[in-house]
């Protein structure tokens, strides 16, 4: 069920599903086409948590302001959470979506009982800064055909891409021209950021995981720098045999966030 949180006269849509008793919010990462596009994909990707957790994942606001930025996404993140009801959540937040639920975390420690971050940094980088900065240019170029194919090809491991380039790149081509709008202003928020200080503020139990191949971030130290800040935090390194959407590629990832939230 997709619904739409409203707050301080802004919009964002959310989906909705599970029977559980116990709140799971999921904030994903940047996505070219609307990531609520591919909602019945989610509901099965997550179908364990589905007896034990209502699941709730947040789209980004529906307009976003020329120049947003991570801190002003990560508070509007919270009233969403806020407008939804939900409060001593466990949150799952990938990619910038990772970015947004340390913020979160941090900022609003009533909303968060647990926290998961993937495939996310604390501050921008050189190689991500050149991964985020081409991504702009294209898609401010509506050079949809360039932007899909360089999604792909650093988003997931060469593996993947071999077995699903094509449905990949597909997928990521069949956009409007309000989504590609929207992807680039929510892009530029990662071109230029470090929220380091704020890590220190967290106090709930914390799980980083990061990957080898993630060629987005493009440094292997981002998550193991995150739990050295938050200084209490678990640590998992996947290898190099998957990329940045580890998260959809590892077979183990869903069962190592069931037991990290249901410890």
């Amino acid at each position: 069920m997709i619904l739409t949180a409203k707050f301080n006269g802004r919009e964002a849509d959310y989906l909705k599903f599970g029977t559980g008793s116990k709140p799971l919010v999921i904030l994903p990462g940047l996505s070219l086409p609307n990531v609520l596009r591919s909602a019945q994909a989610i509901e099965s990707a997550y179908s364990v948590f589905t007896k034990e957790y209502t699941v709730y994942l947040f789209d980004r606001i529906k307009f976003p302001p020329d120049n947003y930025t991570l801190t002003e996404m990560a508070e509007d993140t919270a009233q969403s959470i806020k407008s939804a009801g939900i409060e001593n959540a466990c949150l799952f937040g990938v990619s910038q979506g990772g970015m947004l639920a340390l913020l979160v975390a941090a900022r609003h420690p009533e909303l968060v009982a647990k926290l998961v971050a993937g495939s996310t940094a604390a501050r921008s980088s050189d190689g991500l800064y050149r991964v985020i900065h081409r991504w702009v240019k294209l898609a401010e170029e509506k050079n949809i055909p360039d932007l899909a194919g360089d999604i792909a090809q650093k988003v997931f491991s060469p593996s993947t891409l071999k077995t699903a380039q094509d449905f990949i790149v597909a997928f990521n081509s069949d956009v409007t021209a309000e989504e590609v709008e929207k992807f680039a202003v929510l892009a530029k928020a990662c071109l230029d950021f470090d929220f380091r200080v704020e890590l220190k503020k967290i106090t709930c139990p914390v799980l980083i995981i990061g990957c080898e191949g993630d060629a987005v971030m493009s440094d292997s130290r981002s998550s193991p720098a995150i739990a050295d800040e938050i200084g209490t935090a678990d640590l998992y390194m996947f290898d190099s045999r998957y990329g940045h959407a580890v998260y959809d590629e590892a077979p183990g990832y869903k069962k190592m966030l069931l037991d990290f939230f249901s410890r």
